[in-house]
């Protein structure tokens, strides 16, 4: 059994070690140690690896703020339109498609040239041929630079 202060001092490394590696060793977890010994253990040995306070030398990268964040709507419920707020990172193309319960798009709006920062628009609570829609459930969508966001809102005449 290694002792834990090895586990701490240890660069893990699961590898498919075997016919790859050529030293005839089924899958294992490798462990290559700072002193520079290397420890195979079989994985169908492993029942289990956990790690108490553990301090190592890997790097994590700091985390990314997204880059699109979506508030749910206001009003919400609404008699004749609403609110949709968002926040991008950057400058850019945000599309916005309303679905109606059965998942049919009923409006998209397009903002092709959106500020970094917190934007709203105001969705008129009419469909792409100007009729205003029914009571119901319907769904927003919020696209930019490859993420979607989608919230529910709830329109009552």
């Amino acid at each position: 059994m290694l002792k834990r202060t090895a586990f701490f001092a240890a660069m893990l490394l699961l590898a498919a070690t075997g016919r790859a590696h050529g030293q005839g060793v089924d899958d294992s977890l490798v462990v290559n140690l700072k002193n520079g010994q290397r420890v195979a253990i079989p994985l169908a040995s492993i029942q289990k690896i956990t790690f108490d306070s553990v301090t190592s030398g890997v790097m994590q990268a700091a985390p990314v703020a997204p880059g699109l964040q979506v508030s749910p709507n206001f009003p919400n419920p609404s008699r004749a339109g609403t609110n949709i707020e968002f926040s991008i990172a950057t400058g850019g193309t945000v599309s916005i498609s309303i679905y109606d319960s059965k998942g049919y798009v009923i409006r998209q709006i397009g903002l092709p040239s959106c500020p970094a920062g917190q934007n709203q628009i105001s969705w008129d609570g009419l469909n792409d041929r100007g009729a205003p829609v029914t009571s119901g459930a319907y769904f927003y969508e919020v696209r930019f630079n490859g993420e979607t966001q989608t919230k529910q809102m709830v329109v009552i005449k």
